[in-house]
């Protein structure tokens, strides 16, 4: 009862690249089905409101399109009511691409996820039989379990929704910004100036939080194993009458993992708010100046003119954008969560 829990060596080399690369290669058909699915949702997500500010234009201001459009021409000899109905059948046609690929891409990547979980505890649990039995003499069996069963099902949120997310990201910044610049850069300039702050904002995130979780997933292995050890000898704690020792034992590994949880909370805490005000503040941005041009042509030196169709397609994707920026901090921390668990199981 008195053997201090040996810590298990965390290996965050190349763990996080390992679990795609080694462990994707069998389930290249989920992968491909998230992308997939992913893609095409962000991409059907866009079609809405670049659609419904061209309708403003050309239905209600009367507005001719840009010679730009490779469809402009043959708008022209179309009747507002046409457009309209033309439009309106173009928007249901993406939400309904957008449910399919929701849930193709759902399915994708939590079939791979589950795969991987189960290849991985697995394979733990075989890399434990071969290791020899001084290994275990040092070891408290609560630890390896915490490492077998926690760290692995801490993973399922990482490898079902956060790598998704973050893809849904991605392609969200380059589609909307590159509809954004052929709408109006100068206005994409405006509408895109959280993205280099926030960058640099989850670069101190990442430097930061890291090492916390990283002592939090050691914390949680510490008190799983004092718990495994208390109730297996549970007998000889009654017998000696070593109740208040022991109580103060636990107590002291549940403070720990207390401690390092609550450092870990404290950070991520501040960087959420963080990015929250600053995309809002691009979005206020954007809403003023664009209304502004709207309302008395070009401001702060800029010269191109600004419909209010291409107007209310700006604020739609401006708040589009907001919030998946906004998640940007969530998808790093459970990447950062992950990170921790996945170099505690490739350490053994």
């Amino acid at each position: 009862m008195n053997i201090p829990p040996k810590k298990i060596p965390a290996n965050s080399s190349n763990s996080m690249l390992d679990l795609y690369t080694h462990y994707g290669r069998n389930h290249r058909f989920h992968i491909f089905c998230g992308i997939l699915g992913t893609l095409l949702g962000r991409f059907s997500g866009l079609l809405p409101a670049f659609f419904l500010g061209l309708a403003i234009d050309l239905i209600f201001f009367d507005q001719s399109l840009p010679t730009s459009y490779v469809f402009s021409s043959q708008l022209e000899s179309f009747s507002p009511s046409s457009i309209l109905i033309l439009f309106s059948v173009i928007i249901a046609l993406s939400f309904f691409l957008g449910a399919v690929s929701m849930w193709l891409g759902d399915r994708g990547w939590n079939a791979f996820a589950q795969e991987i979980q189960h290849a991985l505890r697995t394979d733990a649990y075989d890399a434990l039989q071969a290791l020899s039995m001084n290994f275990f003499e040092d070891s408290r069996t609560g630890e390896l379990l915490s490492i077998i069963n926690n760290d692995v099902n801490q993973l399922e949120d990482f490898l079902s929704t956060s790598f998704s997310d973050a893809l849904r990201l991605v392609v969200m910044v380059i589609g909307v910004g590159l509809i954004l610049f052929l709408l109006n850069p100068e206005l994409t300039i405006i509408a895109m100036f959280p993205v280099p702050i926030i960058a640099i904002l989850a670069y101190l995130f990442v430097r930061n939080i890291h090492p916390k979780y990283v002592a939090m997933r050691s914390s949680v292995g510490g008190l799983s194993s004092r718990l495994e050890d208390n109730l297996s000898g549970i007998e000889v704690i009654n017998t000696e009458s070593t109740k208040p020792y022991e109580k103060g034992r636990v107590s002291d590994s549940s403070s720990e993992y207390y401690n390092t949880n609550w450092a870990a909370i404290s950070t991520r805490i501040k960087f959420f708010p963080m990015v929250t005000i600053i995309t809002g503040i691009g979005f206020v941005l954007t809403f003023t100046v664009g209304g502004l041009w709207v309302l008395s042509g070009p401001p702060l030196g800029f010269s191109r003119p600004l419909t209010p169709g291409t107007f209310v397609t700006f604020v739609i994707y401006v708040q589009q954008f907001v919030w998946p920026i906004a998640q940007f901090g969530q998808i790093v921390n459970t990447y950062q969560r992950a990170k921790a668990s996945n170099s505690r199981i490739f350490g053994l």
